[in-house]
């Protein structure tokens, strides 16, 4: 769904250019040596963000150049915390029997992850062989090994294309994750009598975002929370879903939508223990013209449980309540892309906001990519899966019109109605501040009227 990636990620643009395979062979016996392996993995995602046409932003600046997690093409294919115990007559035959079983039992759940519950009994059982052929990369930690005896905790990266053949091999539709991460606002409630925070101290709830790194569907990517972002959003903003606002965190880091995640902790009834830990209770918004409804989940604290722990398992639990949704829109799409050109008219640089969250921010558009842009108009070239009213009615539940003009398709800034409650008024002692991107142009003199723009209406239906 971004403007600058194909709909199947880097493994497409990387294969024109070089074998993936190939690659991605070297890059396993590499893996298997510490010191070669950063830098190894390190240039290669560099040549993927070459490729792909990456800029280089905030979050990117922070982590060394990508956001805190795995890379969003590869994070999908990332399983992380998969523990493994073999005995064997020797403990280096027991380290090898259970890093063997580990990637089968990797690949097992990273297949789940992709595809729906009804296909799990049909998913594929490759050996251990041939799984092993398809790993990108295996992280060992927590070991703990006796004369016979070898336990620890690993996680193992796949090739995504070596994946992708396997379940398409098996007819298995499969989803294939963001190819942007998206930025997430940790709001924080310590009780119900304190203030909601999001960038004020303290604030562990976005401490605990802020270090998580393992994979999933949806790749997440957590503000530096320097002036810049002070400057964009604050608490009142993001829990009013400020439209504007969230169009300019997400664009600030080139991000595929923003989610606001609130976290509210209660304490545990009739317990006057003053260390008892909290309850949390978990809302995912995302802005109203995505047209989802909210996610809810309750957290409690398990026995002999930190709060560290507490606020790290939450995060966990909410980021697959996320990739669940996630995968059940995006498997509601599977099927054949039509490539269609459209045009987009507006009056105003919100009217082109809305209109550009709509394409980001529906499943239905696999890609979308700008033509040419004017004043009050731009023209666009969008791949969507489905038929064509599954595209008018996902993107009416964005806020966008598409209808049939005298020339081809339209698009235009509609009126959404939210699945929920509108939320309150933001602060409006708050500045409001455009995102740096692509904004409307103004027209350049002699050449550049309107009507002299190409308007690709044709469309091509890819199977």
């Amino acid at each position: 769904m971004a403007a600058s990636l194909g709909g199947f990620g880097w493994t497409v643009m990387v294969g024109k250019i070089t074998k993936p395979a190939t690659i991605a062979t070297a890059l396993r016996r590499v893996m298997r040596r510490p010191a070669l392996s950063g830098i190894i993995m390190a240039g290669c995602l560099g040549i993927v963000s070459l490729v792909g046409g990456f800029a280089v932003t905030p979050v990117q600046a922070q982590t060394g150049g990508l956001p805190s997690g795995a890379a969003p093409a590869l994070a999908p294919y990332q399983v992380s915390g998969i523990d493994i115990d073999a005995t064997a007559e020797n403990a280096v035959k027991a380290r090898d029997k259970a890093l063997a079983q580990g990637q089968v039992d990797a690949l097992q759940q990273l297949m789940q992850r992709l595809v729906a519950p009804t296909y799990y009994p049909n998913l594929p059982t490759p050996s251990a062989s041939e799984v092993e052929q398809m790993v990108l990369g295996v992280s060992i930690r927590d070991e703990k090994s006796s004369a016979v005896r070898y336990l620890a905790k690993v996680d193992v990266s796949f090739m995504p294309q070596a994946v992708q053949e396997l379940l398409t091999k098996a007819n298995i539709p499969f989803v294939q994750g963001t190819e942007r991460p998206m930025v997430v606002l940790p709001i924080w409630q310590a009780s119900a009598e304190s203030s909601k925070v999001l960038w004020e101290e303290p604030n562990p709830w976005r401490q605990a975002w802020s270090a998580r790194s393992g994979g999933g569907l949806v790749s997440t990517a957590v503000p530096l929370g320097d002036l810049s972002d002070l400057s964009i959003i604050d608490v009142d903003r993001a829990e009013a879903l400020d439209e504007r606002a969230l169009a300019a965190i997400t664009e600030r880091y080139a991000a595929e939508g923003a989610l606001v995640v609130t976290a509210v902790a209660s304490g545990m009834p009739g317990s006057m223990d003053p260390n008892s830990l909290p309850t949390l209770h978990i809302q995912v918004r995302q802005s109203a013209l995505s047209g989802a409804a909210p996610q809810t989940l309750t957290v409690a604290p398990q026995v002999g449980e930190t709060m560290d722990q507490l606020l790290q398992r939450a995060v966990e639990e909410t980021a697959q309540a996320i990739d669940g949704d996630w995968k059940t829109q995006a498997l509601s799409f599977a099927g054949p892309v039509t490539i269609q050109g459209m045009r987009a008219q507006f009056t105003s640089l919100d009217d082109w906001l809305v209109i550009r969250g709509g394409l980001d921010s529906v499943q239905a558009v696999r890609e979308w990519s700008l033509v040419t842009l004017q004043r009050q108009q731009a023209d666009v070239q969008v791949s969507y899966a489905g038929n064509e009213q599954d595209l008018v009615t996902a993107l009416a539940g964005a806020g966008v019109v598409l209808s049939q003009g005298m020339d081809g398709w339209v698009l235009s800034r509609g009126v959404v109605t939210p699945r929920y409650e509108a939320p309150v008024e933001p602060n409006p002692a708050m500045p409001a501040v455009a995102p740096q991107g692509d904004a409307p142009a103004a027209d350049s003199g002699a050449g550049s009227s309107q009507d002299d723009l190409p308007h690709a209406q044709g469309s091509i239906v890819v199977q």
